[in-house]
């Protein structure tokens, strides 16, 4: 019997929110029917103008440790991650977002390895679909032998809990300097490549990603994401954290296209920045990616926009998702 006195005195949630009431009300009641319940628990509020605080309210005898920090303005959402991640003060930090599914049937191997205090991180979600062997303790490394697209997994924030020493200085530092490009969070996992970080894989995942907008295309969040890997100074490394964001399981060149294709059927949007995040992705590529993007944006420039439109309607399609036309959909070229 796993005792969550134990689990109390070393795990921390922050969740931060903006603007999501009803998402918020979802995923407090998840939570609030689960072992973490108990646990430390501070809400993040970037200053929003819709129901969160009354939702936040109705759910405030439900967690006896909750603390709302409500945001004078909107810091931006990099921003409030990283100060949930200043302000914690317990051994381990889970930072989670307000737009996600739990399943807390199955967890208490999470809950011993948090109370044993042994492992640096411990991965909680089933991001990316990947045959990670579950169960056990490992480093990023040898998950990326066996192929696991580790950086990107770990990009989605809730997916793993952390020893909050870990997050030192440093990593909030350059996360701050990240945070414009999305993924202030980025620092920390190439730190947890390059220091070896333990990594427990969860038996059963906690959590699976919810679909909210971000309100930014994935052209462009693909370009921010190799923007940060730019800061990678091995090459070969590099080209792999690029290639792995583009969900490779389906080709680079294919789901280069899907990018550039995708964002041309909304290029009246942006023009300006469709050619600075091209530029970016040009600078941040090895030789081969150079080709690659090259012959995917030629094709995605060039191609009748009907046709790309019929193409886009057929991915939905294909993954058993409702068409709604001129919206993008991460799915579309993030997940396999």
């Amino acid at each position: 019997m796993v005792s969550y006195s134990s689990l109390e005195d070393q795990l921390e949630i922050a969740l931060i929110t903006y603007n999501r009431s009803e998402h918020l009300e979802k995923t407090l009641g998840q939570l609030a029917q689960s072992p973490f319940s108990r646990v430390k628990f501070t809400l993040y509020d970037n200053h929003s103008s819709d129901d969160t605080e009354k939702v936040c309210q109705r759910y405030a005898d439900r967690f006896p440790k909750l603390k709302i920090v409500r945001h004078d303005k909107n810091i931006g959402g990099g921003p409030n991650f990283l100060r949930a991640i200043e302000l914690s003060t317990s051994a381990y930090t889970w930072v989670l977002c307000d737009d996600d599914d739990y399943d807390f049937s199955d967890c208490s191997d999470v809950i011993a390895s948090v109370r044993d205090g042994v492992c640096d991180i411990i991965w909680v979600s089933d991001e990316h679909l990947e045959s990670w062997e579950r169960g056990l303790v490992t480093t990023a490394d040898v998950l990326m032998k066996q192929g696991a697209r580790y950086y990107p997994a770990l990009s989605f924030v809730p997916s793993i809990i952390f020893k909050t020493e870990l997050f030192d200085g440093d990593c909030l530092e350059q996360g701050y300097r990240f945070y414009e490009y999305l993924y202030p969070q980025f620092p920390f996992i190439h730190k947890s490549f390059t220091n070896r970080f333990s990594v427990y894989v969860a038996l059963t995942p906690i959590i699976t990603r919810g679909w909210g907008s971000t309100g930014v295309s994935p052209f462009s969040q693909y370009a921010a994401w190799c923007k940060c890997a730019l800061s990678i100074t091995d090459r070969k490394l590099r080209a792999r954290v690029i290639e792995d964001m583009t969900g490779a399981g389906g080709g680079l060149l294919k789901e280069l296209f899907a990018l550039v294709g995708c964002e041309r059927l909304d290029f009246s949007r942006n023009r300006k920045r469709f050619w600075k995040d091209a530029i970016l992705l040009w600078l941040s590529y090895s030789l081969k990616q150079r080709l690659y993007f090259l012959a995917a944006f030629i094709s995605g420039m060039l191609l009748p926009l009907s046709f790309l439109g019929f193409l886009r309607k057929m991915n939905y399609r294909l993954r058993g998702l409702p068409y709604i036309e001129k919206e993008f959909d991460p799915r579309d070229v993030y997940e396999n």
